[in-house]
């Protein structure tokens, strides 16, 4: 979950959960694809910042 400022409350997404969802599984199987076999659940969130980094656009 992604809290705001505060960290009390839920940062407010403007996505609606349908496309959160498959933004979600399109980002679990770029990071699996990019980590290769043998990836398990312990090493998806540190591989999954490259695959974010990859996405923004660098000025």
């Amino acid at each position: 979950m992604v809290f705001g400022a505060d960290h009390k409350k839920p940062a407010k997404q403007k996505l609606p959960a349908f496309d959160a969802a498959a933004m979600a599984v399109w980002l679990h199987g770029a990071t699996g694809q990019q980590a290769g076999a043998g990836l398990i659940a312990e090493d998806l969130a540190p591989a999954i910042r490259p695959v974010i980094a990859g996405l923004v656009e660098k000025p």
